[in-house]
């Protein structure tokens, strides 16, 4: 599979200058390479891969190419009752991986309510941001709140009823990351958001159908 959407504008000329590459096995993503148009030659930049353990992902590892694949960065996932407990991510020097960052996810009522997220120093983990959830009566996502420092930003969301509503995850170029239906406002049952945490990097626009 292979996505290039972001495009870039000189004068007259619009020149493809990202792509993307998917691997799959069993269903599930296993590979993702992300290309730079160097004069018109696709040059691998950064490849992710991901490990599971049956159908829950385990770790995301990142690799720089720098003539050849460098690993340079993981997040590896820990679970508790089918849940995602929390979230180490590492940085490599030498070889050697560092904590760098941590996520502790939070639930009540088999939905997920907030994220808890901490940076690493001299052997401490110090709080960064919050996100928090809140869900209307039929477990839709209802609200979700950043705190960081003193600054708190907030989204609310409003279901209709009809065929509902759908997300296009975009990466900061623009191009299309996901696209994740949603249900409607009549729908019953919990909404697993923890996919939000795969674009905590990403940036998302929500439109309805």
């Amino acid at each position: 599979m292979i996505m290039t959407p972001p495009i870039s504008n000189t004068g007259s000329l619009k020149e493809m200058y990202i792509k993307y590459t998917y691997q799959y096995q069993n269903g599930r993503l296993t590979e993702e390479i992300e290309y730079g148009n160097d004069s018109g030659n696709w040059m691998p930049y950064i490849k992710t891969t991901y490990v599971y353990d049956g159908s829950e992902i385990t770790e995301i590892l990142e690799y720089n190419y720098e003539e050849a694949w460098v690993l340079s960065y993981k997040e590896t996932v820990y679970y508790n009752g089918g849940n995602i407990d929390y979230i180490i991510d590492f940085y490599t020097e030498n070889g050697i991986f560092y904590e760098d960052y941590k996520f502790d996810f939070n639930y009540e009522g088999g939905l997920l309510t907030g994220i808890d997220s901490y940076d690493y120093d001299s052997g401490t983990w110090y709080p960064d941001m919050a996100l928090h959830y809140t869900y209307d009566s039929h477990g839709n996502l209802a609200s979700e709140s950043y705190q960081y420092e003193n600054n708190i930003f907030k989204f609310e969301y409003i279901y209709e009823e009809g065929r509902g509503n759908f997300c296009q995850i975009l990466d900061s170029e623009g191009g299309l990351f996901e696209f994740m239906p949603t249900p409607t406002k009549s729908a019953h049952g919990p909404v697993d958001i923890s996919r939000f945490l795969a674009t905590k990097r990403k940036h998302s626009s929500c439109n309805n159908s």
